[in-house]
């Protein structure tokens, strides 16, 4: 599997941890702080959101984000792969 599928399936397996109700905020929260993280570019700044959610959910941070640190390119891709997990539909992951 290829880091950026790895990083879209983090993405996945972290949306559907927050479940709905009060975790679809949360969700949105978070979805909002990352983006503005790769807005900026800030890697240090994304990691950070990334490090404390998922201690928050009590989950271990995939290893696909060891990559991110390589250099700016990886970072924008695993980014945004993870986000799209992240923000993505049960639906639209059925088709």
């Amino acid at each position: 599997m290829s880091y950026i599928n790895e990083a879209e399936e983090a993405g996945m397996a972290m949306r559907r941890q927050f479940g709905s109700g009060a975790g679809a905020k949360k969700l949105t929260g978070t979805a909002d702080r990352l983006l503005s993280a790769l807005q900026n570019r800030n890697v240090n700044q994304f990691v950070t959101v990334l490090v404390k959610q998922y201690g928050a959910l009590n989950m271990d941070v995939p290893l696909v984000f060891l990559e991110i640190s390589k250099n700016e390119r990886r970072f924008q891709e695993i980014a945004n792969a993870f986000l799209l997990g992240l923000c993505q539909s049960d639906e639209e992951n059925r088709n």
